[in-house]
């Protein structure tokens, strides 16, 4: 059976930052005009360049949590284009547990090598994180209901 789930987003500080960064911009680039110095208009690239990876990578895309069978998806879409960034075998999940049980976990098994996010601008205290201890461990976080929570982890060992 097929399951899908799509968090809300929660975009309101990542709009702040938008807007806090592009008035930064402005402000160097008036800086810049004024004092003739190259080094705020540098600082105005660095900061339209900040707000626009900003944008794309917080606003704009939008991320879709789906279980097929034990096959664990993750998709996101952009616009009306959707791309599966994870697609994992839950046979080879080690644990999952929630963000206040994961602090516990890793003191006892160690940092994992690698740590992925895909939160959708939930806070990372309310996420779910799911480890893998293949070759290479490494940690999953992600911000399911507590429905599709029980439905991934009634697929692991």
């Amino acid at each position: 059976m097929r399951q899908y789930y799509k968090p809300p987003k929660r975009i309101g500080k990542y709009a702040v930052l938008c807007f806090v960064l592009l008035s930064a911009a402005t402000a160097s680039a008036i800086l810049g005009f004024e004092l003739k110095k190259s080094v705020f208009y540098a600082l105005t690239l660095a900061f339209i360049f900040f707000s626009v990876q900003i944008f794309t990578v917080y606003i704009l895309s939008n991320y879709e949590y789906g279980l097929d069978e034990n096959i664990f998806s993750i998709y996101r879409t952009v616009g009306k284009r959707r791309k599966c960034i994870y697609d994992l075998d839950l046979n080879y999940a080690s644990s999952l547990m929630y963000y206040k049980d994961a602090k516990q976990y890793i003191k006892e098994k160690g940092k994992p090598k690698r740590r992925f996010c895909c939160l959708c601008g939930c806070p990372k205290r309310k996420s779910a994180v799911l480890f893998y201890q293949t070759d290479m461990s490494f940690a999953l976080y992600f911000a399911p209901n507590d429905a599709f929570f029980d439905a991934v982890k009634s697929y692991i060992r």
